[in-house]
């Protein structure tokens, strides 16, 4: 959690405007390369958390509304839910 969609697009080759947009959920419908290049980002970069300001707010705002990143999740085909992130475990 924490990657800017600028640095999503330069790893797999697409701008940032639409990657915005299929964040924002405003993009009823996508190519499936465009889906198969952002699962390759996500199983890629899952397990990695990024540095820098824009990721910590981007934390920030997530841990503010009860989010978590895939790290947080011990199993997910046993966890009901992960332990929520607190200033202590994240």
């Amino acid at each position: 959690m924490g990657w800017s969609t600028s640095e999503m697009g330069k790893k797999i080759g697409l701008h940032d405007v639409p990657l915005n947009k299929i964040r924002a959920g405003k993009q009823a419908r996508i190519h499936v390369k465009t889906a198969a290049k952002i699962q390759w980002f996500y199983y890629r970069h899952c397990m990695i958390q990024p540095e820098g300001r824009y990721a910590d707010t981007v934390r920030a705002l997530a841990r503010g509304k009860g989010w978590v990143s895939p790290l947080a999740w011990d199993n997910i085909k046993t966890d009901s839910s992960p332990k929520a992130l607190t200033p202590s475990n994240h």
